[in-house]
């Protein structure tokens, strides 16, 4: 399993482990456990417990280097933002701060191009595959 796959099957991991702190009504997982699922099967390789703990780990050991990278990884693997999305959505913002009042077609915005999310994914990936290692 490389990388990504890891990091893929971590964000699915993370988001399935989201359901919150605190009481689950019995009833209500009755519930969810008898509705038809609308969406797709995740197509996430498995992950035990302890590597996901281990990835997370390596995430937080990068965003103490670069909060940046940090949340690009988070945006691409938990939230599952293309890299167009994050450039427009996040990076433009954090690049530009004195033209983020603009709208998205104003004539002024400067844009973050998705390639160069695309640069900074690959970076975080080595960064975390190093700290696997």
């Amino acid at each position: 399993m490389d990388i990504k796959d890891k990091l893929q099957s971590w964000g699915a991991w993370s988001r399935s482990c989201n359901h919150g702190l605190g009481f689950i009504s019995p009833c209500l997982l009755m519930m969810r456990g008898n509705v038809a699922e609308s969406c797709k099967a995740p197509t996430a390789y498995y992950i035990s417990d302890d590597e996901a703990m281990l990835v997370d780990a390596a995430i937080k050991t990068l965003r103490g280097e670069s909060n940046v990278l940090a949340d690009i990884v988070k945006l691409r693997y938990y939230e599952t933002y293309t890299p167009k999305e994050i450039a427009r959505y996040y990076l433009t913002d954090k690049e530009y701060p004195r033209l983020a009042h603009l709208s998205w077609d104003h004539k002024d915005k400067k844009h973050v191009k998705y390639q160069h999310v695309t640069m900074m994914i690959r970076e975080a990936e080595r960064m975390i595959e190093r700290y696997l290692s």
